[in-house]
């Protein structure tokens, strides 16, 4: 009885403690300004320590939160709203929220508007595939997002809200004995989303095993958490990989589609270990890789920094070797808060370049023909400006003497940015509108004029016009709003093609039945 009561007063002191416990506030609001009711808060650490002890862990009718978290310390924190068709508002992390002896007050987290994705998962033979478990990618740090609702029900059907504009859904099938266990991949694609859409069968491919052992060449040791990435070699492209880190041994066992494959296995760079290639293994049948050895490797470091010599964040770093063009994967490829960047490589000659996200208005720079034989730093590296958009001329008023109001959106329009649209606000609500999209060519390019494509800007000749659906109250004047996709595909062609774009709204009040907005430019750049 003693015991128990000693036990008890420990414990009562240690939440009484400050430095045990902390709370947090705040207010989650959609991008519209209304609030996020009935959201999850979910608390990973980022000092190593284990799930959280959550009190309070969801917001209220008005978006309100407050939340205690035991201990203490440094959390990546995701917003996880109601699923459809309750909301479509989505998923949002934070990278770095601390908690500690004083309440934290967050103020209001704005939540972005989606779009309502539906679908059903199948296998190669028509089955539907339950408990397959989805994330997405999207937005420039490209890091995988949960859904509130990941996982396909007993019909294979899923229904999800991901953001507007390019998005990478991922399917990882459920484990056995579930339908989708070994004998089926898992399979991703990117899509770009303007509204809500029926995505329909979702075939997942047949699988076949990959093992193998990861360890030190030096000493023998495991190589835990390391990556197990696969580039397809018809198809040009790094594929999703399921559950494609080493355990505590070192071992790995992943499920790839039929084809062949460069595997890449990609250690964590505490480990000061160089990533290593395994060309061109085939599958089927099931592929035994044995014990594969990692050579130590060199760091390479440096610091990205804009064109004002400030510190860039996010800025992304991608390394090729200079004699085959070959990526070399990087277990981190992006800045620190500091603009700071490291890299553990094996002595060679290689390209490096160093590119901002595009929510950032700068563009990228290019090492060539590296020579690394030891522990080497590339000094600072200052980015270009790139502009996001700029307008000229001048628009026509329509209902209540609003002018449509155009605004670049997705970020810079750089090679790639498949997220670059035009926006219209302003409009008449409930109506439609035309847009016009047409570029004007570098001097002496030799090129023609480009219009947007299927998949994105290409170098079909003459301009393209585009008819969009305006929403708000039908006939609201001013209430009215919609989009364009303008996505822009990795064409080296394309680089200096300036890109215009003008919105004309359908609106009886208007001059000649249209209200035009301004002209929207934007140069396309690396």
């Amino acid at each position: 009885m003693q015991l128990r009561s000693l036990m008890t007063i420990g414990v009562l002191a240690a939440l009484a403690d400050p430095a045990f416990a902390g709370v947090l506030t705040g207010q989650c609001l959609d991008s519209d300004g209304h609030p996020v009711k009935s959201a999850l808060l979910v608390f990973k650490s980022n000092d190593g320590n284990g799930p959280p002890t959550v009190l309070g862990g969801s917001t209220d009718a008005q978006g309100y939160f407050t939340t205690t978290i035991t201990p203490d310390g440094d959390y990546e924190m995701n917003v996880m709203p109601l699923a459809p068709p309750a909301s479509v508002v989505v998923t949002r992390r934070i990278e770095s929220v601390l908690v500690g002896p004083s309440t934290n007050h967050l103020g209001v987290i704005e939540m972005e508007l989606g779009c309502d994705v539906t679908g059903r998962v199948i296998n190669s033979s028509g089955t539907p595939l339950q408990q397959v478990q989805l994330d997405y990618v999207a937005g420039p740090d490209q890091q995988p997002l949960d859904f509130t609702n990941p996982d396909s029900d007993v019909a294979g059907r899923f229904r999800v809200a991901v953001p507007f504009g390019s998005v990478e859904l991922r399917f990882e099938p459920g484990i056995v004995p579930y339908y989708g266990g070994p004998g089926t991949a898992g399979w991703s694609n990117t899509w770009i989303f303007s509204g809500p859409v029926d995505l329909g069968d979702i075939v997942l491919p047949d699988g076949f095993t990959a093992t193998g052992k990861v360890v030190a060449a030096a000493d023998g040791s495991a190589v835990e958490d390391a990556e197990v990435n696969a580039f397809d070699r018809a198809a040009g492209k790094w594929i999703f990989v399921a559950k494609n880190r080493t355990d505590a041994t070192g071992a790995f066992s992943v499920v790839l589609p039929i084809g062949t494959f460069d595997l890449q296995i990609v250690p964590d760079q505490a480990d000061q270990l160089s990533p290593k290639t395994i060309a061109n293994k085939k599958l089927p049948p099931a592929l035994s890789l044995g014990t594969i050895r990692l050579d130590e490797g060199f760091e390479v470091t440096g610091r990205v920094r804009d064109s004002s010599h400030n510190k860039l964040e996010g800025a992304r770093v991608d390394v090729y070797d200079s004699a085959t063009g070959a990526a070399i994967p990087l277990a981190n490829p992006f800045t620190d808060a500091s603009g700071d960047w490291l890299a553990i490589l094996p002595s060679g000659t290689f390209d490096f370049v160093l590119s901002a996200s595009f929510d950032q208005p700068f563009g990228s720079v290019t090492l060539e023909d590296v020579v690394i034989t030891d522990e080497t730093d590339l000094n600072d590296v200052q980015l270009p400006d790139v502009p996001f958009f700029t307008l000229e001329g001048f628009g026509t008023p329509g209902r209540g003497g609003f002018i449509p109001s155009i605004t670049g959106d997705g970020g810079t329009p750089r090679l790639g940015n498949l997220d670059f649209c035009a926006l219209l606000d302003q409009a008449r609500g409930g109506t439609w509108a035309m847009v016009t999209v047409w570029t004007v060519t570098p001097p002496g390019s030799g090129l023609g004029s480009f219009s947007r494509g299927g998949g994105g800007l290409s170098a079909d000749p003459g301009h393209s016009t585009f008819f969009v659906l305006i929403d708000g109250p039908r006939g609201a004047a001013g209430q009215g709003s919609g989009r364009l996709q303008l996505p822009i595909d990795a064409l080296p062609e394309l680089v200096g093609v300036e890109l215009r774009v003008r919105f004309e709204v359908h609106d009886p009040a208007a001059r000649g039945g249209f209200a035009k907005s301004r002209t929207l430019l934007a140069t396309i750049s690396e």
